[in-house]
């Protein structure tokens, strides 16, 4: 009669196995926040994309298999990092923003209150895997509502009661200009460089009443005083043509 196969897993005495490495526990971050400036995608950093988001004063980053490409369409996220941005919860992430350098180098500015904080990719981890650490933080007078960096990565619009533009020098980060808003800019856009173009305006949920109630756009220059503005040479002026003048409530700055 044939000796009777067992089953390896059997074999495996449990004992041989102790101790366990224990592995550390993971945050589980609440619901990411609402505003719409607080999440950002970088298409392709290291050969992946990746998504970071602020979930209450939490900053998620994670890998995001990208329907574009067939071969990662088909996996889960393979990393996802969750760091402590301000520490407090009346403090939360309001704004995200990846540089868009290419090649990516995986910076990532993140506004929390009254600061903006630069994070990197660690490259001291000698253990080869993707981990980001603060790099710099910025520190200015009022809340931080959105954030843009310039195509080239040297300089960064930052939107709230105050329209600040920050530049790079360097290694470290100094203010370019600022100027203050008469209602809250959580709209910003820039171009290549700090010394080219920037725009901000109020979205639809910011805008006071009387400009709500405007029956055009001049009216709500007016009488609400949303209005266009321009930077010309390193002076900011209100003294702007009708041609600039593209939504209420816009500040264009040139």
């Amino acid at each position: 009669m044939p000796e009777t196969s067992q089953d390896p897993i059997s074999l495996t005495d449990p004992i041989d196995q102790l101790p366990l490495r224990l592995l550390r526990s993971e945050i589980v971050p609440p619901a990411p926040s609402r505003s719409n400036s607080s999440i950002d995608w970088l298409p392709d950093f290291a050969g992946y994309s990746w998504l970071a988001y602020g979930a209450s004063s939490l900053l998620v980053v994670s890998h995001l298999p990208s329907p574009l490409r067939g071969e990662d369409s088909a996996n889960g996220p393979l990393f996802r990092q969750i760091l402590e941005v301000s520490g407090d919860v009346s403090s939360p992430v309001t704004a995200v923003s990846w540089s868009p350098v290419t090649p990516s180098v995986g910076e990532l500015a993140v506004g929390s209150g009254s600061y903006v904080r630069l994070f990197a990719r660690d490259l001291s981890d000698l253990n080869g895997s993707f981990c980001w650490s603060q790099s710099a933080v910025l520190v200015q007078e009022t809340k931080v509502e959105a954030i843009e960096w310039t195509g080239s990565g040297d300089g960064i619009i930052v939107g709230g009661i105050d329209i600040v533009l920050w530049k790079r020098r360097n290694q470290s980060w100094e203010i370019a200009w600022k100027f203050p808003g008469d209602y809250l800019q959580d709209l910003v856009s820039s171009t290549w460089s700090f010394e080219g173009p920037f725009a901000s305006a109020a979205s639809w949920s910011k805008f006071p009443s009387e400009c709500d109630e405007a029956e055009d756009i001049h009216d709500s220059v007016e009488t609400g005083g949303c209005r266009a503005v321009c930077r010309t040479r390193g002076e900011i002026s209100e003294e702007c043509s009708d041609d600039v003048l593209f939504g209420w409530g816009c500040k264009v700055m040139v």
